[in-house]
């Protein structure tokens, strides 16, 4: 299991646990080797622009052509 180890959690602070996180899910978006993905979510992280998945995750996989179908949940 991965953690935070300690490290504080600030939204938009790339030395912080958010930008770890951040890094983490580059790589993984950036070795998708599929032409689609689902993307399971809720309505306020989709529109954060400063969420995981809309700052880093997101724009690698629009960037590679990757069709992306988002499967709202709560």
């Amino acid at each position: 299991m991965i953690t935070n180890a300690g490290i504080a959690y600030e939204k938009g602070n790339i030395n912080s646990a958010w930008g770890l996180w951040g890094r983490l899910s580059s790589t993984l978006a950036s070795k998708i080797n599929t032409k689609s993905v689902k993307v399971y979510i809720t309505e306020a992280k989709l529109k954060d622009p400063k969420s995981i998945w809309n700052f880093f995750e997101r724009p690698i996989l629009e960037n590679r052509g990757i069709n992306i179908e988002y499967i709202i949940v709560k």
